[in-house]
């Protein structure tokens, strides 16, 4: 059975690798993915400038400030042992085994993002230059109701509806950069992502669905949102908080997948056994600044 396990490994690997490919993760769908090999990340940001001034004889120039956040690269694994008894009995489940590993590591990624993407409103902001300051004091988290560098807020308590969405929208199209100026955000509905629970499912896809206004019993709703893509958070307990964001680039959230994960399998020295060996290094990134994203605690 040694030899049979070691002549199929190479076909296990393959099997590994594409039902990886096949896994369908939403967080794609917003969240720009980076393959930087390296130990640590680090983004930068230059900001401070403000808007032209009218030209004088001598001009005065402007300072700016640069801001670094770094991430760590972690790493994460998982074992499986079987017997060759069990490989014996057990016809199918070395494949069995593989595809498990392969839906663990996509599963864990994407886990990964999307706690990451739910703390957002309890998560320090990472710039330490900028001067970020809540209003009412204490933390000033990455999603937050801010005083300084900008009186601006992230932040919203509306549940799904029509309404509570134009006004996420109206937030991304009037923040302003570092420096107090508009950002000028590409909130064209193609580049917005509509990121919600599995309750509300329904509810986002019938909003981007609708080709115009529609009369709800109380009122006209609007049926602007045609074009924006919904992800779904299946990994999460909350059954009210819903984001919009940019996509790709533009979403403030990265997630950083240095090693994509990997299968090894050996046969164990002087056992009857082998082992399935899988590991992936990754870790969710947090830009500079969190322009592009609107967190409504509904």
């Amino acid at each position: 059975m040694a030899n049979n396990i070691t002549a199929a490994k190479p076909t296990l690997y393959q099997r590994f690798v594409n039902r990886l490919g096949a896994s369908v993760n939403e967080y794609t769908k917003f969240c720009e993915v980076l393959t930087w090999d390296t130990p640590t990340l680090q983004t930068s940001d230059l900001f401070g400038l403000t808007g032209y001034a009218a030209q004088v004889a001598t001009p005065t120039a402007q300072d700016i400030k640069a801001s670094g956040v770094t991430t760590n690269s972690a790493t994460f694994e998982k074992l499986v042992k079987i017997t060759e008894t069990s490989a014996i009995d057990t016809p199918g489940i070395t494949n069995d085994i593989v595809d498990a590993l392969a839906d663990a590591g996509a599963h864990s990624i994407a886990k990964a993002c999307f706690d990451a993407l739910e703390a957002l409103p309890v998560t320090a902001h990472p710039d330490s230059v900028a001067g970020y300051v809540a209003n009412g004091g204490g933390t000033a988290f990455f999603c937050d109701d801010f005083s300084d560098p900008v009186n601006q807020s992230g932040v919203t308590t509306n549940a799904l509806s029509a309404s509570s969405l134009t006004t996420a929208r109206q937030i991304l199209r009037q923040y302003k950069t570092k420096s107090g100026v508009n950002a000028h955000l590409d909130v064209s509905n193609e580049n917005l992502c509509l990121v919600v629970p599995p309750i509300l499912e329904t509810t986002a896809k019938d909003l981007v669905s609708r080709g115009g206004e529609i009369y709800d019993g109380s009122g006209l709703q609007s049926g602007s949102f045609g074009g924006m893509t919904v992800a779904i958070n299946a990994h999460t307990g909350d059954d009210t908080d819903w984001v919009l964001t940019l996509k790709g680039k533009s979403c403030p959230l990265a997630m950083w997948i240095r090693k994509p994960p990997t299968l090894r399998v050996t046969q164990m020295p002087d056992t009857g056994h082998w082992a399935f060996y899988a590991m992936a290094s990754y870790s969710a990134v947090l830009r500079n600044w969190e322009g592009g994203l609107v967190y409504n605690s509904g």
